[in-house]
């Protein structure tokens, strides 16, 4: 997006996002394993990064940007922790919470490394909403296959695309 670079994954502990010798951009994971998500410029210069999470394990597994900026991160959450993950990369707070203790997926979308726009949650492994822009113009279903695997169907349940985090 806009000649960017970004890495969304996971992380504990600290960890430094500037890739640069003289910098340092240290962001601390907020529970055991969290998501990141890295913004460099075509160059590879850091332009950003923030960190998402709660107590449990979270952990972003695609990562997809668009025309207008937006970036999208496909992930799990939860981690065998029904306690609130954060999704909000700010000061601010936008909670989400695992009901069954076990790890659920999300969508999220970022304006860069900095700002929240939207998300979808869902226990267990589909999401069905309108996404847009939505190749099928109707319903999709986005839903985990494997471990790191995402894939989108229309609303008849044809494949529209298949994105592997491995």
């Amino acid at each position: 997006s806009h000649d960017n670079v970004f890495i969304a994954g996971m992380f504990s502990e600290t960890c430094d996002f500037d890739p640069s010798e003289n910098y340092e951009y240290n962001l601390m994971a907020p529970g055991n394993a969290d998501i990141f998500l890295c913004q460099l410029d075509m160059n590879g210069n850091f332009v950003a990064a923030a960190a998402m999470g709660g107590p449990g394990s979270d952990v972003g597994v695609n990562v997809g940007a668009d025309s207008t900026g937006g970036v999208y991160i496909h992930g799990a959450f939860g981690g065998y922790s029904v306690q609130p993950s954060d999704f909000d990369p700010g000061s601010g707070s936008f909670t989400l919470t695992s009901n069954n203790a076990t790890y659920d997926i999300f969508l999220a979308k970022y304006k860069g490394a900095s700002k929240s726009v939207g998300f979808n949650h869902v226990q267990g492994n589909v999401i069905s909403d309108h996404v847009f822009p939505n190749p099928t113009q109707g319903l999709l279903l986005i839903q985990t296959v494997e471990p790191g695997t995402l894939e989108i169907l229309n609303s008849n349940g044809d494949l529209i695309d298949r994105f592997s985090g491995t």
